[in-house]
């Protein structure tokens, strides 16, 4: 005898001793009809308790992952930027320097200042950096979440 699978509505409880699923209306003091062993109503809740807890934390690991692993597709320019913006806060010639050197021994293009500081917007409209005024010149700062996707 098979074991039916269980119920979608998951109306239908585990025998303890077997395996098989049994309608959850089927009387606890009764025997399971396929080990033919006395079913005790302690097994019934102790399968429904954890059972409740699986369901539980199955939904919060699926809020958190929903919540941090959000991103948005990048391309392989915008996380060539992203990865060069290494410390704290950094302007824009540096964050050239160290995207470029990437760049030129594999004989790309490097990028050009019109380029790059597309890009850095683009990171910026999608929060992974922020941007800040220091005099005349723009400093570029990782937020959370550009440092989250980093790791």
């Amino acid at each position: 005898m098979s074991n039916p699978p269980l119920g979608k509505d998951r109306s239908q409880i585990r025998c303890i001793y077997c395996g098989y699923y049994i309608k959850s209306s089927f009387p606890a003091n009764q025997r399971c009809p396929n080990c033919r062993k006395p079913l005790d109503i302690m097994g019934y809740a102790r399968e429904a308790y954890l059972l409740g807890r699986f369901e539980e934390r199955k939904g919060a690991l699926k809020e958190q992952y929903i919540e941090h692993d959000q991103f948005e597709r990048l391309s392989n320019d915008e996380l060539t930027v992203l990865v060069s913006i290494t410390g704290k806060r950094m302007f824009l010639k540096r964050i050239a320097i160290i995207a470029n050197q990437s760049r030129m021994p594999l004989g790309i293009e490097p990028f050009n200042k019109a380029d790059l500081e597309k890009i850095l917007d683009t990171l910026k409209s999608k929060n992974y950096i922020e941007v800040e005024l220091v005099g005349e010149k723009k400093v570029y700062i990782l937020t959370e979440r550009g440092k989250y996707r980093l790791q």
